[in-house]
C-alpha cells in the first residue's frame, strides 16, 4: 500500500458519490500523510463509508467507522455529519 491515487471514478454510484459530498461539505481532510493524499484519502474514506451505510449501521457504530475505533473524543463533532450520511440511506 503506497501512495498510489485513488480515482474519483471509484465513486461509481450516487450514494458514493453523495458520502463524498457530505464529506467536503464538512471539511473533512485527512492531514495524517500530507497535503497531496487529501483529496484520494476522502475518496477512500466516502467508500469505506459507502460499504458501511449497506450495512444499516447505528449512529454510534457508524461514529466508530468514522473514527477508526479510536475513541469517542471526536464523536460529539462527527455527529453531525454521522447523521447526514444516515439521512442518505433513508432518503
Amino acid at each position: 500500500m503506497g501512495g498510489d491515487p485513488v480515482p474519483e471514478s471509484a465513486l461509481v454510484t450516487p450514494l458514493h458519490r453523495a458520502v463524498y459530498k457530505v464529506l467536503l461539505d464538512a471539511g473533512y481532510r485527512d492531514t495524517s500523510q500530507g497535503e497531496d493524499s487529501s483529496e484520494n484519502s476522502t475518496i477512500g474514506m466516502a467508500c469505506i463509508l459507502t460499504f458501511a451505510l449497506s450495512a444499516y449501521p447505528s449512529e454510534d457504530q457508524l461514529l466508530d467507522t468514522m473514527t477508526w475505533g479510536r475513541g469517542r473524543e471526536h464523536w460529539p463533532e462527527l455527529r453531525p455529519v454521522a447523521r447526514k450520511l444516515l439521512a442518505l440511506i433513508d432518503s
